[in-house]
């Protein structure tokens, strides 16, 4: 269980790249502004660190919640998953490929599509043919998507979504 800040996409990348221009003091003075994201401890309890984000004055203003994620993932690991532990893995990963922490060849769209048509099936699952058209993930783009495509088609989401419902054909029997 990780107490976690949820930013906008991308903005771990702008803060960590303003952050590689500093000198060591003022990185050091910086670490505030920096995401907020902690792994509570086991002897840790949940209500009393729900109470610190009211009273702390670093945690007043910020957008702060409990999030589930794997804190490692390794091959080793995968046979002994259960259900919900590939569902946290799953939701993990692609948390780190939209906020931009895993890199992707943004030059190369194709892997990001069908990275995009992967996520949708598995989300959705088998689902009758008229479900999937126009406008069924376009007002949750953003979570399907890395923040830096979503600025390359500055806004014209009908075609990405379209792009992508196209890919989707490829994986609709998974």
């Amino acid at each position: 269980l990780f107490e976690m800040e949820e930013p906008s996409p991308g903005w771990e990348r702008t803060v960590y790249h303003k952050r590689s221009k500093m000198e060591r003091q003022q990185m050091i003075d910086n670490l505030q502004y920096m995401p907020y994201n902690r792994e509570l401890e086991m002897n840790e309890r949940v209500m009393d660190t729900y109470s610190s984000w009211f009273k702390s004055h670093k945690k007043k203003d910020r957008k702060i919640r409990f999030i589930f994620k794997c804190k490692l993932h390794c091959k080793a690991q995968e046979n002994g998953y259960s259900k919900n532990e590939w569902k946290i893995a799953f939701m993990t990963v692609n948390w780190n490929v939209i906020h931009g922490l895993y890199p992707l060849n943004m030059k190369n769209e194709e892997d990001v599509l069908h990275l995009a048509a992967l996520q949708l099936q598995a989300i959705h699952g088998l689902r009758e043919k008229e479900f999937w058209t126009k406008g069924v993930i376009q007002d949750v783009m953003n979570k399907y998507v890395p923040w830096r495509i979503m600025q390359k088609y500055n806004g014209n989401l009908n075609e990405l979504e379209m792009k992508i419902l196209n890919k989707h054909g490829l994986y609709k029997h998974l």
